[in-house]
């Protein structure tokens, strides 16, 4: 039940949405649902409107950017004309540290296998 995760004495939570395997308007749909219930359920949680929210993508840029961030915030009415909450923030921080990747100098970075040229 989302509105006891979001009513626990926690820093954060998790919601596993595997939107990178879909098409990108099926990921955009269930990206608004995501973010329509977690609205919904800190308003039922008394929490009022969320604040914030943390989309993680994947570290090499695959994905639907910024089609589902603006479907997150598009749920949450974030940014929606009449809703009284600001347009959302946005950070972009490719990084994997353990995988090899990251971004520098606007070029984004993955190794390869120990000892290749990649």
């Amino acid at each position: 039940n989302l509105k006891s995760v979001v009513s626990m004495d926690r820093p954060c939570f998790y919601v596993l949405a595997n939107t990178r395997a879909l098409p990108e308007a099926e990921a955009v749909a269930r990206a608004e649902e995501i973010g329509r219930n977690l609205a919904a359920a800190a308003k039922d949680a008394g929490l009022g409107p969320l604040t914030s929210v943390v989309s993680r993508g994947d570290s090499t840029l695959r994905g639907h950017y910024p089609a589902e961030t603006d479907a997150i915030a598009r749920g949450l009415g974030w940014g929606v004309p009449g809703s009284g909450v600001a347009a959302p923030t946005i950070i972009l921080a490719p990084f994997f540290k353990e995988g090899g990747r990251l971004t520098a100098g606007d070029l984004h970075y993955v190794a390869g296998p120990p000892g290749s040229a990649a």
